[in-house]
């Protein structure tokens, strides 16, 4: 039985061609930014910030409120307030308006950490704080985790 040399081309062009695909698709969801609905619970404001730059400095770092998504008590944040580990967060990806999950100690805020897990031991080092960029998809998500 003699081999058909073009429907050998054919497959191989094909399978070529899908591990180029399955490739590019990899390389377009990689890194997805996921909400954490620990880290909500134990939030007391949730805020929608523009943030310039990666704040680095260990001083307290000014953040102009643009819109209050959730408040768990009065007075809610507005205007321009102070948060005292915006440096020590992971999240930051660029300029642009971020999620901010916050919890009030006196008149400043930091973002919320994450509650203990009972099902893991103690760290030495807590994780860091997340911050999130204000993405279709964390609007999504915080829609979906916020909703009734």
């Amino acid at each position: 039985m003699k081999k058909n040399p073009i429907a050998l081309a054919i497959a191989a062009l094909a399978f070529v061609g899908w591990m180029i695909f399955l490739g590019f698709e990899a390389r377009q969801k990689s890194n997805p930014v996921v909400v954490s609905r620990a880290q909500l619970l134990v939030s007391q404001f949730e805020v929608e910030v523009d943030l310039e730059a990666e704040p680095k400095e260990p001083q307290p770092a000014e953040v102009t409120v643009r819109d209050v998504l959730y408040s768990a008590e009065e007075p809610k944040p507005k205007g321009v307030i102070a948060v005292t580990n915006l440096n020590r967060t992971q999240g930051y990806v660029g300029p642009g308006a971020y999620l901010l999950p916050l919890v009030r100690h006196g008149n400043q805020f930091e973002v919320a950490g994450y509650p203990p897990d009972p099902g893991l031991p103690a760290f030495h080092e807590p994780p860091k704080p997340r911050i999130y960029p204000l993405t279709s998809n964390v609007r999504q998500q915080y829609q979906q985790i916020r909703s009734p």
